[in-house]
């Protein structure tokens, strides 16, 4: 009996695991700049326990100076160990956690309904999602918190039936997780673990209460500590949407950015408009499942035992996101997609037991349709439109270089190819790059050694006297578009 039940799960994983680890290393096309930083630092880690700028083992990397949290990076190291630096490296953690997101949802589901069919078809269009999904290919810190923050809901629930101090502490231990691996779980781990105190106090007690609190502020004091630094708050004040001389106006623009992540459009048509969150023209749900959550929303309503959690998380998780811009922002309200994926769940449901088997076929069907669709876009067509969201033509650039790299003992690259240094440390650390603007034409600012130079395909602010061009990179798009060239100056 035990083994049947386990089948849902592990179908549903591997089913999840195809979708997010097929043709991983090349769509999307390119690592964007924040994977490169990931990827790099974490193999300096891994190499001599250092980050790129030298200090051993940080709890923040600095990266950008926008001071990342820890556990994806430490992650990343231990998946470079497995699979050498690329890009497929990079991306395995977020795309391994997303698709075991899944059957852990399921079991979590399954603790909480008595009937099974709503845990089985939530999973199933958390499996298919296109939001879960977009996130799950990228290296996204995002994805590996909501994996840890869905364990710790889990072991929540098991903790509730079984009354087992083991899986409570658990439970906390993955909301802890959660808190140090993306910013928005800092306040969503907290709200969980507040939670989890006040409805199963009566259960744990004065003493075991008292053991939960210290177990929690030892694990949090370093997260606390960091997070009301000058360098923890860094990232908030870059992403802040308030400007510090309009106080007045802070309840409206939080307000506005709060209520967008509630708009049909946002959810089911246009999404956030970044390349790097969706394919543009489709939104982070599919266009069908917007009579569904309609109709789940209202079966949910009329049901006699609701489980408000649901309610109450997805009014909780665009919190944070609304503090910052822009907003809507597919990647900081990726949590609303566990309560949506239950609502279309429920909408499902009820239209099946109203017209039995002929609804059944009619959503298999276009439902399939709809997800084909999607999958034909993602895998034919957003490679080519989304190339330079992705940091295309970086990787090409850099292995152009290494052909002429011997032959000069000074590479320069423009300020105008943003953040080149990072790909260059990525791809190949052995390239010593400088980054400059004009002195490069000076005549004798090196000393009249030869120089590499890479500019931008069109770089019209600058002359280049003396000068001959090597190669020209193209992008590896459908109109073999110019993206730098090198010269010999």
């Amino acid at each position: 009996m035990r083994k049947k039940r386990l089948i849902i799960p592990v179908v549903l994983f591997i089913l999840a695991l195809a979708l997010r680890l097929y043709r991983l290393s090349d769509i999307p096309p390119g690592l964007y700049i924040d994977e490169a930083s990931i990827g790099y630092n974490a193999y300096t880690i891994l190499e001599n326990g250092c980050d790129e700028y030298g200090e051993k083992y940080p709890f923040l990397f600095r990266s950008f100076n926008d001071y990342k949290l820890p556990v994806y990076i430490y992650a990343t190291s231990f998946s470079i160990f497995l699979f050498g630096k690329n890009e497929f490296a990079v991306r395995f953690p977020s795309a391994f956690s997303s698709a075991l997101t899944i059957p852990i949802f399921f079991l979590f589901l399954n603790n909480l309904f008595k009937k099974k069919t709503i845990p089985l078809v939530s999973s199933f269009v958390l499996t298919v999602c296109p939001w879960h999904l977009q996130f799950g290919r990228g290296g996204f810190e995002v994805t590996l918190g909501l994996f840890f923050f869905t364990a710790g809901c889990l072991f929540a629930s098991l903790f509730y039936k079984k009354n087992n101090l083991f899986f409570f502490f658990t439970g906390l231990l993955f909301y802890i997780l959660s808190a140090y691996t993306y910013h928005i779980f800092r306040f969503l781990g907290s709200v969980a673990c507040g939670f989890v105190f006040i409805v199963f106090f009566s259960k744990l007690g004065i003493k075991k209460s008292f053991m939960a609190v210290f177990f929690l502020i030892l694990l949090l004091f370093p997260l606390v500590l960091a997070s009301s630094s000058k360098t923890g708050i860094t990232r908030f004040l870059q992403t802040s949407a308030f400007d510090k001389d309009k106080i007045i106006q802070y309840p409206v623009i939080f307000w506005k950015n709060y209520l967008s992540y509630f708009s049909f459009p946002f959810i089911f048509t246009k999404g956030d408009g970044i390349g790097r969150h969706q394919i543009i023209g489709f939104g982070p749900m599919l266009r069908l499942q917007m009579p569904l959550l309609l109709l789940g929303l209202y079966a949910f309503w009329k049901n006699k035992h609701k489980k408000w959690e649901f309610i109450i998380f997805l009014l909780l998780s665009p919190v944070v996101a609304s503090l910052a811009k822009p907003s809507p922002h597919s990647l900081r309200s990726l949590p609303m997609v566990l309560s949506i994926s239950v609502f279309i769940a429920f909408g499902m449901v009820f239209l099946i037991k109203k017209s039995k088997i002929f609804s059944a076929v009619l959503i298999s069907v276009f439902f399939t349709l709809d997800f084909l669709f999607y999958l034909h876009y993602y895998f034919l067509h957003y490679p080519k439109t989304s190339l330079m969201d992705w940091g295309g033509g970086y990787k090409q650039l850099v292995e152009k270089t290494g052909k002429y790299a011997d032959k000069y003992s000074i590479i320069a690259v423009s300020d105008k190819l943003q953040y080149a240094y990072i790909y260059f440390l990525f791809y190949n650390n052995k390239l010593k790059i400088i980054t400059t603007n004009e002195s490069w034409n000076k005549k004798g600012s090196y000393d009249n050694q030869p120089i590499l130079y890479i500019s931008t395909y069109i770089d019209k602010n600058t002359t280049k006297p003396s000068s001959k061009l090597i190669e020209t990179v193209y992008l590896p798009n459908l109109n073999q578009d110019g993206f730098a060239q090198l010269w010999e100056i």
